[in-house]
């Protein structure tokens, strides 16, 4: 899928460069850095943004002595936090630690509510795009010398991670046909582990930004020019591709030593009111400088 949509992002750029043939237009390149984040509305938790930014190459034409449009390629890399002091997820699920006679007899004894517990749990996220924006731009002023600019961008995910750390994770384990909790049982999963980091991939959607700009242009040569400018970029689609509620933690039968760690997207989570909370939205966004550099073909 991600294939298709990069195909037809580049498709689209060539499109456009076929159309303009004949007219003239400047190649630009230019970079974006500035700060970034991948961030989910979540109750109890406190999103940090990290830094980030875009690269691209693309063309300029203008469409009358005021406006201009401008389009290319970028890659784009988002890359952010989101932090609890203390998190907690529980669930019903099932082990083989007892076997019965009958299936329906060993399922009931098997059930029991899978629980973890988190200190100083962070979620480190990283996400690198294929991005074609367009923008339009008026100049201001007799010289037209400044300007603002007003855009699209649709984005292709290439790569994406999440990192979960804590200082420490507990698990237990509620049993109710024998009401009781288990929490010292490492080889059935149930356990205290400190200074936990686990990596994992972050299945992400296509993404679609609005971006905008103002700034001005510095002319270098008689020909070339800069555009230096600061820039805002939100993205209005929710990313997250995965499995909505899933538990924060997920037991595993055939390895309980390494249970699955899901991402807070998504995820269903408690804090210490004993409220089921889930994440909203995951969404990008991005703001920072953006030097652009211009040069005439035609």
């Amino acid at each position: 899928m991600r294939k298709k949509y990069t195909i037809i992002l580049i498709f689209l750029t060539i499109g456009w460069l076929a159309s303009s043939a004949g007219k003239p237009f400047e190649l630009s390149f230019w970079g974006q850095p500035g700060m970034t984040s991948i961030y989910s509305r979540v109750h109890g938790g406190e999103n940090s943004v990290g830094f980030g930014g875009h690269i691209g190459i693309g063309f300029n034409e203008n469409l009358n002595d005021r406006w201009q449009i401008s389009s290319g390629l970028e890659i784009s890399f988002y890359n952010s936090s989101i932090r609890f002091p203390s998190i907690k997820s529980s669930y019903e699920t099932y082990s083989d630690a007892i076997p019965t006679g009958s299936e329906q007899e060993t399922n009931e004894m098997n059930k029991f509510i899978y629980m973890a517990e988190y200190e100083n749990m962070k979620e480190y996220r990283e996400a690198l795009y294929l991005q074609i924006p367009v923008l339009f731009r008026y100049f201001i002023g007799k010289e037209k010398r400044y300007f603002a600019g007003i855009g699209a961008k649709l984005g292709v995910p290439l790569s994406g991670h999440y990192r979960t750390t804590a200082s420490s994770r507990t698990t237990k384990g509620y049993f109710p046909h024998e009401d009781c909790t288990y929490t010292d049982l490492p080889r059935h999963g149930f356990s205290t582990v400190n200074d936990i980091s686990v990596k994992n991939h972050f299945s992400l959607q296509v993404n679609a930004v609005l971006t905008a700009e103002a700034g001005f242009k510095c002319n270098i040569t008689k020909k070339q020019s800069l555009y230096l400018s600061a820039y805002i970029d939100y993205g209005f689609t929710h990313l997250y591709k995965g499995k909505k509620e899933n538990p924060l933690l997920e037991y595993r039968v055939e390895d309980v030593s390494h249970p699955i760690q899901h991402s807070l997207s998504g995820a269903q989570y408690r804090l210490d009111n004993g409220i089921i909370q889930t994440s909203g939205n995951t969404q990008t966004l991005s703001a920072g400088i953006k030097i652009q550099w211009n040069i005439p073909l035609k």
